[in-house]
């Protein structure tokens, strides 16, 4: 499964693991491809979707439970016993639930990407496109191709897509950075001959990264067009096929006419021929 947020400015978060959701959001399902469109501009009240009101709750009475010991040592023997054996109490049942909170939080971050919006967003959007045609058209494709579902192999391609995108936005931002740096600083500082040595390092590093995103992107958009493509031949055959049955079934309804049947009209047309032409003679010899 592959979780697919995007937010009101464009800008999207790819993750493995379900987020959870502090606002409403429109949820979207496609064969192991699930989008939401958040209704608010950034990320900030999108959280890993693990509960931890278990932990929260079982803290709190850890809380209370040392708290009751401290106070019941406290009055059956000395408060120099209970307030010392409160706090440890209380020291230890909280770094519990902040080591838990904690190693949660950083499966989250390890589990998911953020694209900011700008050109890497429009092309994981083309890609997650792609990807969902492709979902929508493999039951046609299934039986021919044998594989059930690709959402296997359409997650993991979108995932690692959305790292390449991820690294590309770093790697072009600070070319960025760099190119506006050269052109503030002051000729006389020496520093641009090490800017344009740097500018040119990371735009290296960045080409094939673009590189590879271009291939990925290309493999999943030609993917998507030849399922479309399948599909539409495949509906231009079977409706073909039908014109033909319904064909076949008129023909069969419809006898061939009878050319030797009489005619009431045209013994009619040719008895007022006759007639008219006999009168037209009568008139002439008169």
């Amino acid at each position: 499964m592959l979780f697919v947020v995007v937010d009101e400015a464009g800008r999207c978060l790819v993750a493995l693991d379900e987020p959870g959701f502090d606002h409403g959001v429109e949820r979207e399902e496609c064969d192991g491809i699930v989008q939401f469109r958040s209704r608010e501009n950034g990320f900030d009240g999108v959280r890993p979707a693990t509960d931890l009101a278990t932990a929260r709750f079982l803290t709190g009475a850890g809380f209370v439970a040392t708290a009751g010991v401290a106070v019941t040592l406290s009055a059956l023997v000395t408060p120099w016993i209970g307030v010392p054996v409160g706090i440890v109490g209380v020291a230890v049942v909280g770094r519990r639930y902040v080591r838990q909170e904690t190693a949660e939080v950083n499966v989250w971050n390890s589990r998911h990407r953020l694209l900011d919006a700008g050109p890497e967003a429009g092309i994981f959007g083309r890609a997650v496109m792609a990807a969902r045609q492709t979902a929508r058209s493999w039951p046609h494709l299934a039986p021919l191709v044998r594989l059930d579902s690709p959402r296997d192999e359409l997650s993991t391609s979108l995932w690692v897509l959305a790292g390449l995108l991820r690294d590309h936005a770093v790697l072009r931002e600070q070319v960025a950075e760099l190119e506006q740096a050269r052109v503030e600083v002051p000729e006389r500082t020496g520093l641009r001959d090490e800017l344009e040595d740097r500018i040119s390092v990371v735009e290296d590093s960045r080409i094939p990264v673009y590189r590879e995103i271009e291939r990925r992107l290309t493999a999943l958009e030609t993917l998507a067009a030849e399922c479309r493509a399948f599909v539409r031949d495949e509906q231009v055959v079977r409706n073909a096929r039908r014109s033909i049955q319904r064909a076949d079934l008129v023909l069969g309804r419809i006898a061939p006419p009878d050319p030797l049947a009489p005619d009431p009209a045209q013994d009619l047309a040719e008895r007022t021929q006759a007639v008219i032409g006999a009168y037209r003679e009568l008139q002439e010899g008169c």
